[in-house]
């Protein structure tokens, strides 16, 4: 159960304005806690909402510095004490890619984080394991699927896993390989969509992601998850600045909030029919959710999608709840 979405509204590249519009309006049933620029660039990005007929009551916007708008990545880890029923936000250092980003503005992450955590009542943990949001998934019942990334970030800290197992309140930690080619280590194509089904992409023809991706499958059936295929067509791949690809068909990288699925489709001839799987696979797998499509090819292009843009954030009375059942 969730109370609200965590966004950092892109200011200077408007080409994604449109997408964070719809994600927004598609999240008017949660409070959307709207990271903005300061001054007149927070005023305008409120302005815009309000004449696209946005219910700006219910956006409760936070001023600050923005500098990225893959809030997934760099946000702490909010959610329960399982012991006292108290509200947690885990601020786990952010491990940028490049040392020298990490050098120039984790100051600003870390003070816009601990503002808003402490103005939500939420109390904040800090440590210093290194770990990027996008490379850690849950199924909610206390199982973590972490990708080996962070054995690398933290390879000179002792017990690494007893430490992560603490501060997760983990039951069971599962690493997986990188995917092939993945600059930064990321989980892209399967996530959870429920305590057992997990989703997980299936490229159309062979390459060392698709192998990746069957391993997965395989791997996660034997664990005793439901396991369904969505799209992932590799044809579509793009080629970044550096020779760095990034695959346009993330229909795994969605974001669900309370009975809705905000689902990435893409603009582009022959996608269609991918779009219409995905959408397809969704239905099936969650048939009591309402799926809604956004369209998400310029964010795309940049190696992310929904789920990347944003961070849930759980309501944390029904969670306490919840687990003390």
């Amino acid at each position: 159960p969730m109370s609200g979405v965590l966004l950092s509204w892109p200011t200077l590249y408007p080409p994604i304005w449109k997408m964070h519009l719809e994600i927004i309006k598609a999240c008017r049933h949660v409070t959307v806690y709207l990271r903005v620029g300061e001054g007149y660039f927070g005023a305008a990005a409120m302005a815009l909402l309000e004449a696209s007929g946005v219910d700006t009551g219910k956006v409760r916007p936070i001023p600050g510095p923005i500098w990225d708008t893959w809030a997934r990545d760099y946000s702490p880890l909010y959610g329960v004490n399982a012991y006292t029923g108290e509200a947690v936000a885990h601020k786990f250092k952010f491990a940028f890619f490049s040392e020298l980003y990490r050098e120039h503005t984790i100051e600003d992450f870390i003070e816009i984080d601990r503002n808003f955590a402490w103005k939500e009542g939420y109390k904040v943990y800090r440590n210093d394991i290194l770990l990027d949001g996008g490379t850690i998934i849950t199924d909610g019942n206390g199982t973590y699927v972490l990708t080996k990334r962070v054995l690398k970030d933290n390879y000179n800290m002792p017990n690494l896993r007893d430490k992560l197992d603490a501060w997760l309140n983990a039951d069971r930690i599962i690493m997986v390989e990188e995917e092939p080619d993945d600059l930064l280590g990321h989980i892209n194509h399967f996530k959870f969509i429920g305590q057992e089904k997990m989703i997980i992409g299936q490229p159309d023809k062979p390459s060392p992601v698709s192998r990746y991706l069957d391993r997965l499958t395989r791997i996660f059936k034997n664990t005793g998850y439901e396991v369904i295929r969505v799209p992932a067509p590799e044809e579509f791949d793009r080629v970044l600045p550096g020779g760095y690809k990034t695959h346009i068909g993330l229909y795994s990288n969605s974001l669900m909030m309370n009975g809705k699925v905000l689902l990435p489709k893409y603009d582009g001839e022959g996608l269609e029919r991918y779009n219409e799987k995905a959408v397809e696979a969704y239905q099936n797998a969650l048939p009591d959710y309402e799926i809604i499509p956004i369209e998400a090819t310029v964010v795309g292009n940049s190696g992310g999608g929904i789920n990347c843009c944003s961070k849930e954030i759980p309501d944390n009375n029904k969670l306490a709840d919840y687990i003390y059942k």
